[in-house]
């Protein structure tokens, strides 16, 4: 157990492949933009349009300079202003909305199911990535009641007497090691998701088996808090985008063209297989430390 953001995790590296197959699908590639391909705009935000009940999902972007928008994406937006009667800004100087169509998360449950079998591939992935993310979220919550029940079934501070508490780490080992003794709860947890891994992997391989073309169109769920390329087919420096930091997290359906060797990249992607490396991959609160010596204060 330790903080996960300085280094690789299986999740870490299961989300990124799942970013890549289909949320943001360009691959880096650095070059300085040209003239005749991109057009260097003051983007200020996003709005996501929802062609359903027609509300609007605002994202605010960090203000980084110019951000340049490969041509074609830029007569996509073009045809999005005409299409809203917008007069489109003086390009390079006034500040510019990116507009998207698509749907909202409620409106899209009447769009993204028995529409063609591409979708049904998405949907079964996006359910596949909830089980993963839903993995760690159960097992965090699970370590974190066994804290807590075995730091409030203390009920003397003699039960502690021959354990060192004297320093931070000393603590740590000690919160640990009740943890490591509840192994056979995440266990269960573990078996639980690797079934229903199994289980949505079969389907999602049935599936992209009748679908014929390298590629095919679906509506995926995009997080408003994800970077966005202004280019298809790429993204560096000059092209993207970020979300403020205060950015609430909220997904719109976008239409993608998903490539079916990404979406195997996925399903081969390795995922967690033993309660160690579930164990590895959650994170240390130090607020189970202060849990503990406030109970400990308060003990006679």
């Amino acid at each position: 157990m330790e903080n996960l953001s300085k280094r690789p995790t299986i999740t870490g590296d299961l989300q990124n492949v799942f970013n890549y197959a289909f949320i943001e699908t360009a691959s880096y590639h650095f070059i300085v933009p040209k003239p005749e391909k991109y057009i260097s705009v003051h983007m200020t935000d996003k709005i996501n349009h929802c062609m359903d009940c027609g509300n609007d999902l605002k994202v605010q972007y960090n203000e980084n300079g110019l951000v340049y928008i490969a041509n074609n994406r830029m007569e996509k937006q073009k045809k999005l202003y005409e299409k809203y009667h917008l007069q489109l800004p003086k390009l390079g100087e006034e500040n510019f909305t990116y507009f998207q169509d698509g749907y909202c998360a409620i409106c899209a449950q009447n769009h993204i199911y028995n529409q063609s079998k591409g979708q049904d591939v998405c949907n079964a992935c996006m359910e596949l990535n909830q089980l993963d993310e839903g993995l760690m979220i159960n097992a965090q919550d699970l370590i974190e009641k066994v804290v807590h029940t075995w730091i409030y079934r203390i009920k003397s501070k003699d039960e502690l007497k021959n354990l060192d508490l004297s320093t931070y780490l000393a603590i740590r080992e000690l919160i640990c090691g009740v943890i490591f003794g509840q192994k056979d709860l995440l266990d269960k947890i573990l078996q639980v998701y690797q079934s229903k891994v199994a289980e949505k992997k079969i389907l999602i391989q049935s599936i992209l088996d009748e679908i014929a073309t390298p590629s095919f169109a679906g509506y995926v769920a995009r997080p408003t808090t994800v970077y966005e390329t202004m280019d298809d087919n790429l993204y560096n420096e000059y092209t993207v985008v970020f979300p403020s930091e205060s950015t609430p997290e909220e997904n719109f359906y976008v239409l993608k063209e998903v490539e079916k060797n990404r979406v195997a990249m996925f399903l081969g992607q390795k995922r967690i297989e033993s309660v160690d490396e579930l164990l590895s991959e959650t994170i240390f609160s130090d607020i189970w430390i202060e849990w503990l010596m406030q109970h400990l204060n308060n003990l006679k």
